[in-house]
Formats: C-alpha cells, sequence, structure tokens
C-alpha cells in the first residue's frame, strides 16, 4: 500500500459504516497507511452510537446495509445540525443511475464504486477534506469580519459618548468650577478627543484590512504604557458608575511583548469596557500585569455578574455566538461579541486566552503574549 501514500499532517478521523468485514479490514488499511485515523461501524445505528461519541472529518458509507441502508443513515446525518456539514462519500456496489441520484438528494458529496481503486478513493477523499475546510475557514472568516465591524461600530459610539458626557457636565456646572478645574476638565477633553481621532485612524485600517485578509503585524511594544492608555480612556465610566478602576502593577517597569499594537489596544478596549459594564457600582476592576519565562501575562479581574460554564463555551461557538448578548448592570448593550474577537485576535498573535469566571462572583480574563525578548 505504500506506493498509494498521500500525506496527511493532521491526521483527520474518518468514520467507515460498512457491514462487510473484508471492506472494513481494507479500507482501514489503506486509510491508516495514509496517516488517516479511522472509526468504525458495521450498521447504521452503530454509525449513529459513534456520531454521539465521535465527530469526524468525513464519512464512507455503504449504501446497502440490512435495517438501516446508507440512503436513510444519510438523511440522518445531515437532518442534525451538529452532523450536517460532515460530507459523506457513498461506497456502492450498485452502477444504476437512480441509486447514485438518491445519495446525492440526500446530501451525498460523492460516491465510489466496488471494488475501488486506491488511488481514486485517496484523491476524492482528500478534495472533499479539503473543500471542508476551505468552507470552514471561509465561514469563519465572513463570521470574523461580520463582528470585527461590530466591534468597530461600538468602539467609535462608546468613547463619544464618553466625550458628550464630560462636555455636557462641564456646561451645565461651569459657573462653579474654578480655573484649575475647567483646565482639568479640558484636559480630559482634549486626551479623550487625542485617543478617539488614534482609535479612528487604527479602525480605519482594520476597515481596510478585513476587506481582503485580516493579517498580524507584531512589532516591540510596552505592554504597561498600552494598559495605562486604555485605562485612562474608560476612567470616566468607571467613576461614572462608582467602580474602583485599579492597576495593580502600575510601578512595574517597561514590559515589552511582540505582537500587534492596534489588536491588543482592541482587545484591552473591549475587556476594559466589557468588564466596567458587567459590574455593579461599588465594585472593582483590577488590571495585573506579570512577566513569566517566555511570556507575558495580563489579566482583567472584575467583581461583576460573572458567567456559568455554558455562557463561557457559547463565547466561542461561531453558530450560537451570532446571535446571544447581555445587558450590563446599567442597562449598556452591546453586540456580544468582543471575547470572541478577542480570543481571534490573541490567537492571531501566537497568544493564549483564557477566561475563569463564576456566576454572581465576578470573572478573570487572561491573556499570554509572546514577551519581546523570545523573539
Amino acid at each position: 500500500m505504500e506506493s498509494h501514500k498521500i500525506t496527511n499532517v493532521k491526521q483527520d478521523t474518518i468514520l467507515i459504516v460498512d457491514d462487510n468485514s473484508v471492506n472494513v479490514m481494507l479500507l482501514e488499511e489503506v486509510l491508516h497507511n495514509n496517516n488517516y485515523n479511522t472509526i468504525i461501524a458495521k450498521s447504521g445505528q452503530d454509525a449513529l452510537d459513534e456520531i454521539d461519541k465521535n465527530h469526524p472529518d468525513l464519512i464512507l458509507l455503504d449504501i446497502m446495509m440490512p435495517e438501516m441502508d446508507g440512503i436513510e443513515l444519510c438523511s440522518k446525518f445531515k437532518s442534525n445540525r451538529i452532523t450536517q456539514n460532515i460530507p459523506v462519500i457513498f461506497l456502492t456496489a450498485l452502477k444504476d443511475i437512480e441509486s447514485i441520484k438518491r445519495g446525492f438528494s440526500v446530501g451525498g458529496v460523492d460516491y465510489v464504486v466496488k471494488p475501488f481503486i486506491v488511488e481514486e478513493l485517496l484523491a476524492r477523499v482528500n478534495v472533499h477534506l479539503e473543500l471542508k475546510r476551505q468552507k470552514s475557514d471561509l465561514e469563519e472568516s465572513n463570521s470574523t469580519k461580520d463582528k470585527l465591524f461590530s466591534i468597530i461600530s461600538h468602539d467609535l459610539k462608546s468613547p463619544y459618548a464618553n466625550l458628550l458626557f464630560i462636555i455636557e457636565q462641564l456646561k451645565i456646572n461651569i459657573d462653579n468650577y474654578d480655573t484649575k478645574k475647567i483646565i482639568y476638565i479640558l484636559d480630559k477633553i482634549l486626551n479623550t478627543s487625542l485617543n478617539q481621532y488614534k482609535l479612528i485612524e487604527n479602525l480605519l485600517e482594520w476597515a481596510r484590512l478585513s476587506s481582503s485578509k485580516l493579517v498580524t503585524k507584531p512589532e516591540k511594544m510596552d505592554m504597561r504604557l498600552c494598559i495605562e492608555k486604555n485605562l485612562d480612556l474608560f476612567l470616566n465610566n468607571a467613576n461614572h458608575k462608582e467602580i474602583s478602576l485599579q492597576f495593580e502593577n502600575q510601578d512595574i517597569g517597561n514590559i515589552y511583548v511582540y505582537a500587534d499594537e492596534h489588536m491588543i489596544d482592541t482587545v484591552l478596549r473591549n475587556l476594559i469596557s466589557n468588564a466596567i459594564k458587567f459590574t455593579s457600582g461599588n465594585g472593582k476592576v483590577i488590571i495585573k500585569l506579570k512577566k513569566l519565562t517566555e511570556l507575558v501575562e495580563v489579566t482583567i479581574e472584575d467583581t461583576g455578574i460573572g458567567m456559568n460554564e455554558l455562557e463561557i463555551s457559547d463565547i466561542f461557538d461561531v453558530i450560537s455566538f451570532k446571535t446571544k448578548t447581555k445587558i450590563g448592570t446599567a442597562g449598556e448593550t452591546g453586540t456580544g461579541l468582543g471575547l470572541f474577537i478577542c480570543r481571534k485576535f490573541i490567537k492571531m498573535n501566537k497568544g493564549v486566552f483564557l477566561i475563569e469566571s463564576e456566576e454572581g462572583r465576578g470573572s478573570s480574563i487572561i491573556f499570554r503574549l509572546p514577551a519581546w525578548n523570545c523573539n
């Protein structure tokens, strides 16, 4: 079988559904020799039981089986949201057009006539696994772009709302303020405006990138300064909700990471904004910065409403996360997409993204990025 070997680095898993032991042994040998994992089912019910325990990348399905034939079984796969996108290739000794048409009508993507030619089988398996990967990548890319534009909208609105609040308070109370107080408020307006200007520049660049392919531009960046800049951006929001916004390691000195500064800015903005959004008055939001051996760790910790295990798992589920969102403690609305984007950006920067949370007791969002001195 070595002459038919095709490299499969990922080790995709293929479910073989066939009641003929000889066919199963031959398929197993061919697929194992080509670096595929296999799962075996001798009947339709066995296949349904296996699919509940495992999630194969592709299914090789015999049409002629007792009790439940391949056509009926394929229909069951395609009616299940969890298995409907798994490609099914029919294995059949039947050569009549009607059987082939029935197979395609219930969702089969291809067929191979038995006795099969090994090269043909492997070629078809590889083609449909690659098509599945491309479809998955495209869906993820489109989903990420949609979420990115939602975040852009959110990031543009929030700082402007803060700026308008400051200006409104100045207008209402200007007769009660002395010159020193007015200068202090004007400095806040100026800093917020400058940050907003930089934000718009960054968002326009991300919009341009997302119209083609989102790529990272890693560089040496000071994580402490990045945190301080974003804390300053949300200080008034926190004060307005009477939330203590703290940087625990403020005097730690300069700690550098190797990452895309625009993306990490977005991550910090969304994590700090979320922490404030889901924390009630008199609560705390604490940012921690720590240098590990080869990584830099940032923790955004809050005393807010927290999340249960299902909510955490839904954050990273592309299907469910399109529609789910939570209202903040002061009725704040949002896209409900920030954590998904944050995890994506950290992953693109070769980092690690973790969530530790307990419902009613707050959350800790942790991300780790490569330290500058490790590159």
